[in-house]
């Protein structure tokens, strides 16, 4: 009986200590909000066990996460319970007396630097659900010789088994050698465990997102899974952009793929979520919005070609515990926004070679950088802050091929904003294109627009002698001019106070310096740029000058022997405009007078006189107030002037005064004789006789005196003119006479005039 009681004594004894040592789920602190038991509480248990429910009810644990297990004394043992799917960083490390881990088939991620430093720990084993590994875990285990994992290669951070013992040794499914080999460092040893490879319980679905389907958009993720591939469509909709605050402090994500056909990450997207490691972009991505990924833990990024543009903020503290490698910025980004990559861990940058600008801060407190490669030929635009808080020693290497001046510009923006930077010179540098210097530029910068012509002497207006240019001068150095709507481009520098423009002549080429022109600013701040002696003037759009572009300069001084020639009135005979000439009777009539006093006056009809002045100059005159807006008169060579402005021009002839002849209307019109000869008699007191046979013109003057028509002037001059039965007589009084008729249907007749029958009478009527 005292036997008995002493067995029973014993095992009595036996539980209590066990029980003793065993943690309770009252040593965990509970988050129901992230599914989550947290900082353990009881140093003294050799046992810990994760508990499966939060506070023994029914909420399951999904998370460990801030246990503080870190270098605990006297445990030996943890169990993390079936259901939990993630372990926080840093929960489990600096064991000293582990020994043993049990991790459930449910675990999907094994935070950051967790089973680190176990000084006894000598097995584990992966179950095959497991899809991320973070950096430095089952790091400087000396003791580990065996893990084996169960399922498919799993993504693994850095520095995973590293400082591992000698004889340490990975086991993995037969099927996964390869990609274990390929995705852990060298070194490590890897064998089969002769086993198949464990199914992944992990899935998600379409109704796990919230998802705009007239954007394409996807708003939200209500979803636990961790490692997972976001659908490339939603309801049968393709997925175009990840929206606004979509994952925003998401627990659980941890390795996120982005589907092709996505081209936008919005503002936050990704942002403050503890867990997330690795993102894979797609192709299609052109734009990560700000503070898309601000506050992440990646390991690693890989940015994608196509991408344009890199928002404020999107990067800035996303990296986690060891260093991310190095940031390739990829060829097809033009932008880096504000504080993009700041706090970044990555020991080299490659800025692509088509990024133009670089935000303020954009690479500040990166104390990790030695490197930085910039690939653009062209001088990219860097804030004076991007690299602030950075005290590293560091290089910045140029591409070959760029310009001196170029690589001076670096030497000199370094030595303020990185000093601690050093410039290493290129190989093959070339000469180049002079950089702009900003300052000396302003007063060139803008749109300029062609108003007047200088010869050395006179000024005319740009239109007048076809000289009209547009002339754009960029603050980055690059400009075009443009005449007739054909532009050159070209790159241009200050020298000495002046524009130095050189054309590019083929596309993709180097400005030619051999081809430069000079553009300078007169003293009222006009452009002007020389032609080789022709010298063009440009006024900045949208600004006001007060002195004219074209000064005024007075008319010649008065010189009769000059302007004899002009002196008179003068009657427009053709109008010619926009390259078409009408007859004067189509537009309007027009009298020039041009008075030997030097005043002039031009009469149109039903208009009052408008006053001018007028001079000439070798053989040419000027009629208008001044030369800059006088109408320009010369002779055509056949007794006619022509008067030019603006383009246009107008035919004129000696103006003639109209004289009218009354009592005679029947002489009036034209008349011919047997032979085609043609007579013609106007009211003015014209007369012509045009022959047939070579179109002859002999002119005359006839007028009534005293009741009978004569010839006054012309060969003719002294003869009657009369009419009998329809029948024009001239005679000569030297008994010579011509008869013309309406149709010509009698015969020239020359003779006496006694020797013309009058035809008989023929009775008219009853």
């Amino acid at each position: 009986m005292k036997k008995t009681l002493t067995i029973i004594l014993s095992m009595l004894l036996v539980l209590v200590l066990s029980v003793g040592a065993m943690a309770a789920d009252s040593d965990f602190k509970h988050m129901p909000d992230y599914f989550a038991v947290g900082k353990y509480t009881n140093s003294g248990a050799a046992e810990v066990v994760i508990p499966e429910k939060l506070n023994g009810e029914g909420t399951p644990v999904l998370y460990a996460d801030s246990l503080g297990m870190n270098g605990l004394k006297g445990v030996t043992t943890l169990t993390i319970s079936k259901g939990v799917t993630h372990i926080g960083d840093q929960n489990v490390m600096s064991g000293k007396e582990l020994t043993k881990v049990s991790l459930p088939d449910t675990l999907e991620v094994i935070g950051r630097r967790n089973f680190y430093q176990m000084d006894v720990l000598t097995e584990v084993t992966v179950p095959g659900n497991v899809a991320y590994v973070g950096s430095d875990c089952f790091s400087s285990c000396k003791a580990l010789t065996k893990v084996t994992f169960k399922g498919v290669c799993p993504v693994f951070g850095n520095n995973v088994f590293k400082n591992a013992s000698a004889d340490l040794v990975v086991y993995v499914p037969s099927s996964q050698i390869d990609a274990y080999t390929a995705a852990l460092p060298e070194g490590i040893s890897i064998k089969s465990s002769g086993k198949k490879v464990v199914a992944s319980t992990r899935k998600v679905t379409e109704k796990d997102f919230a998802f705009d389907k007239e954007t394409g958009t996807i708003t939200g993720y209500t979803g636990k899974v961790g490692c997972f591939t976001i659908p490339a469509k939603i309801g049968g909709t393709p997925v175009k952009a990840i929206g606004k605050s979509a994952f925003f402090k998401n627990p659980f994500i941890t390795v996120v793929t982005i589907p092709e056909g996505v081209e936008s990450i919005e503002q936050s997207a990704f942002a403050a979520p503890p867990m997330l490691s690795r993102v894979n972009f797609p192709s299609t991505l052109k734009t990560i919005g700000k503070g898309a990924f601000n506050g992440a833990k990646l390991d690693r990024l890989v940015l994608p070609e196509g991408l344009e543009i890199i928002g404020e903020s999107a990067f800035h503290t996303a990296f986690g515990l060891n260093k991310p490698g190095e940031i390739v910025i990829p060829s097809t980004v033009t932008e880096i926004g504000a504080r993009a990559f700041s706090s970044h861990k990555a020991e080299r940058v490659v800025i692509g070679e088509n990024v133009q600008t670089i935000g303020s801060e954009a690479f500040s407190f990166s104390n990790n950088m030695t490197e930085i490669v910039i690939l653009n030929k062209n001088k990219v635009e860097i804030a004076g802050d991007a690299f602030s808080k950075t005290d590293t020693e560091a290089t910045l290497t140029l591409p070959e091929g760029i310009s001196k001046d170029v690589y001076q510009s670096y030497v000199d923006l370094m030595a303020i904003i990185y000093p601690t930077c050093t410039v290493i010179e290129p190989e093959n540098m070339e000469m180049g294109f002079p950089a702009l210097d900003v300052m000396a530029g302003m007063p060139f910068f803008g749109t300029w627009h062609s108003v007047a012509v200088f010869d050395g002497t006179d000024y005319y207006t740009a239109e007048l002698l076809g000289m009209i240019m547009d002339a754009v001068l960029n603050p980055d150095g690059t400009g075009s001019l443009i005449m007739d709507g054909d532009g050159t481009q070209g790159c241009w520098y200050v020298q000495d106070g002046a524009a130095i423009f050189a054309p590019i002549l083929e596309e993709g080429g180097a400005p030619a310096l051999e081809e430069a022109a000079t553009y300078t600013l007169d003293e009222n701040g006009r452009l002007v740029i020389d032609f080789g002696g022709l010298y063009v003037l440009f006024e900045k759009e949208g600004a006001a000058y007060s002195v004219p572009a074209i000064p005024d300069k007075p008319l010649p001084e008065l010189n009769y022997d000059n302007m004899k020639y002009f002196i008179g009135k003068w009657e427009a005979v053709s109008y010619t405009m926009d390259g078409e000439t009408y007859d004067a009777a189509m537009v309007g009539p027009m009298i020039l007078v041009l008075n030997e006093d030097g005043t002039a006056q031009t009469i149109e009809e039903g208009e009052d006189p408008y006053d001018l002045l007028w001079a000439a100059d070798y053989g040419t005159a000027y009629v208008g107030p001044t030369m800059n807006t006088a109408a320009k008169v010369t002779f055509d060579g056949t007794g006619n002037i022509v008067m030019e402005q603006d383009g246009a021009s107008i035919l004129m002839k000696p103006y003639v005064e109209a004289t009218v002849i009354e009592g005679a209307d029947e002489l009036l019109g034209d008349w011919y004789d047997d032979v085609g000869n043609k007579l013609t008699l106007v009211n003015d007191g014209t007369m012509t006789h045009t022959y047939a046979s070579d179109g002859w013109v002999d002119e005359y003057k006839w007028d009534v005196v005293d009741g009978a028509a004569v010839v006054t002037e012309g060969r003719w001059a002294g003869a009657s003119i009369y009419m009998r039965d329809g029948i024009v007589f001239v005679d000569n009084d030297e008994g010579i006479f011509q008869l013309f008729s309406v149709d010509g249907d009698l015969s020239a007749y020359y003779g006496e005039e006694e020797a013309y029958e009058m035809p008989e009478a023929i009775a008219v009527g009853p």
